[in-house]
């Protein structure tokens, strides 16, 4: 059984991998480019909206797998439906705004439209401490805002060559991990790995190609999507949590960058900047301008990844206690920022 879907999956891997390179090939040759402006870490104008890449051979690849083996993936059904009429309102919103401006109301109503409709089939966040508001007003809301949360967080780590693209790929891994082992959602996450390591070899290190709008927002609703999922797999909730641990554990591996995200807010609030203005703020924006490349840069966020990953891995196994994982986080995390602060500091004297 597990040879056989081994040797399954690598063959569907293969060619959700072909559709992503030819696709990418295919976009750089459409005139799609990203303008240098004043929050872009590149110079000259690059081919966008490569996100539609592994877009397209995330569905192939899910549609592979339905022909091969579609017990599998059968249950799931009725959510890849409402995910794909998420990703579509929310992925036609952002390729537009990949080739047009669009103002931010638009796009944070189709950020809301998205996440509405997987709130709408029976995607919500479970309390398992306050079990008596799970499927209530209540856990809509906040469903709600944690989806919006994640598309727009995903959205500001888009800044340097792979960082998001790369991040993704990693905490996906740990995602099949958490996973019951040869599930449906473990299937998605290598599907979606496959289709993300097509579109990587265009944009890391030189960036050839960006995966725009249309990308970014995609990857925070399927990591939202798919943790969400991973939430019903719980065997074992805790009945103290004030959010089902499940879900929490499969987007702790990128919590450096969604520190990142919700760090660099505060901060501009505090200086009296406006939130919805494009920016160079985020400590990776930092490090990228005291003289490092795409490729050093991101590949720090990817260490913390990996790091974050196997703490989670611990945790969720059992050798570790939540607490005992936030603590070592936390104490990592300040010790990064402060590193970044005087690093930065100390290059621009």
């Amino acid at each position: 059984m597990h040879k056989a879907f081994f040797y399954q999956m690598t063959h569907i891997g293969l060619i959700t991998f072909l559709i992503a390179v030819i696709a990418g090939r295919l976009l750089m040759r459409l005139n799609i480019s990203a303008v240098p402006m004043s929050r872009s870490s590149h110079q000259i104008p690059t081919p966008s909206a490569g996100g539609l890449s592994f877009m397209l051979a995330f569905v192939a690849g899910i549609g592979l797998y339905f022909f091969a083996d579609p017990d599998k993936l059968y249950f799931l059904a009725p959510f890849l439906k409402a995910f794909a009429i998420a990703a579509f309102l929310l992925g036609s919103v952002s390729f537009w705004d990949d080739c047009y401006p669009v103002s931010y109301r638009a796009r944070l109503f189709a950020h809301l439209l998205a996440a509405c409709v997987l709130v709408i089939a029976g995607l919500n966040l479970d309390f398992p401490a306050f079990s008596h508001l799970n499927n209530t007003w209540f856990a809509e809301i906040i469903t709600l805002v944690t989806l919006i949360g994640l598309i727009n967080g995903a959205n500001f780590l888009d800044g340097l060559n792979g960082l998001l693209a790369g991040s993704v790929v990693l905490n996906l891994i740990f995602m099949i991990f958490i996973a019951t082992p040869m599930s449906g959602v473990a299937v998605l996450a290598m599907i979606l790995i496959f289709a993300l390591l097509g579109f990587l070899v265009f944009n890391f290190p030189f960036g050839k190609i960006f995966m725009g709008d249309v990308g970014s927002t995609f990857l925070g609703l399927a990591l939202g999507f798919l943790a969400l999922l991973l939430q019903n797999q719980d065997l074992s909730p805790s009945d103290t949590a004030l959010v089902n641990k499940t879900f929490v554990l499969s987007l702790m591996p990128m919590a450096f960058l969604w520190f990142d995200v919700g760090f660099t807010l505060v901060r501009r609030a505090v200086l009296g900047r406006r939130l919805t203005e494009a920016h160079r703020d985020h400590l990776f924006h930092l490090l990228y301008d005291a003289g490092h490349s795409h490729g050093f840069v991101s590949s720090i966020y990817f260490l913390t990844v990996i790091f974050m990953g196997c703490l989670t891995l611990s945790c969720h196994y059992g050798f570790t206690s939540f607490v005992e994982l936030v603590i070592v986080y936390g104490i990592v995390q300040a010790g990064f920022c402060w590193w970044v602060f005087k690093y930065t500091q100390r290059v621009s004297v």
